[in-house]
């Protein structure tokens, strides 16, 4: 079974006409499938992105940041070896 857990490590206020008002949130995210497989990193949720205040809930913010990250996850690519990428353009 997946667990998936999440910590709050650093939160950004910004100053916007006098305001203070929410950057930035940076959120560690693991997923766990027991024993020692596992997949963790970190995602930055933004105010002007993410839409994140200071009026967010931590159970919005923790929605936020695992959609932020399986959707990095989705949209990843392995790096071609600049070799190949010389070769795919020659053909």
């Amino acid at each position: 079974m997946m667990t998936i857990s999440t910590q709050v490590t650093q939160v950004k206020p910004d100053y916007v006409d006098g305001q203070m008002v929410l950057e930035s949130i940076t959120v560690v995210v693991n997923f766990g499938a027991g024993g020692n497989d596992y997949f963790g990193g970190q995602v930055v949720l933004t105010r002007e992105d993410d839409n994140v205040s200071f009026s967010s809930t931590s159970d919005e913010i923790r929605d936020l940041a695992i959609t932020k990250a399986k959707a990095l996850i989705a949209g990843s690519e392995l790096p071609t070896p600049p070799e190949q990428q010389l070769e795919q353009e020659l053909v």
